[in-house]
């Protein structure tokens, strides 16, 4: 499931387009709360439960992960912010970085 998820996300990337690359850094911050979810992690929110498992990453991934998901928020939460293609790149590896440090992929 993951693996493929990620072949979604990265072929999003290669795609282009603002549009595109807020989908891919949406679908990735899905799929990293999909992993924490799968490892219990307590909280109602993606926030929530990334706080609770910083036990579970090293301190430059957690940090990546924070960093990703303030810029899904923007997206979500800003209707004029729209990721440039060096933003979108830099979320989706940051992603990449908490989601191997998770399950090794």
């Amino acid at each position: 499931y993951v693996a493929q998820k990620w072949q979604e996300i990265e072929q999003l990337m290669q795609l282009g387009k603002p549009s595109n690359y807020a989908k891919a850094i949406l679908e990735a911050d899905k799929l990293l709360d999909h992993i924490l979810k799968g490892l219990r992690a307590p909280g109602i929110t993606m926030g929530d439960r990334l706080k609770a498992s910083k036990n579970r990453f090293s301190k430059d991934a957690y940090y990546a992960a924070w960093q990703a998901h303030k810029i899904r928020n923007e997206l979500v939460h800003n209707s004029e912010y729209e990721a440039t293609d060096f933003i979108a790149k830099h979320a989706v590896a940051n992603f990449k970085q908490a989601l191997s440090e998770l399950i090794h992929f």
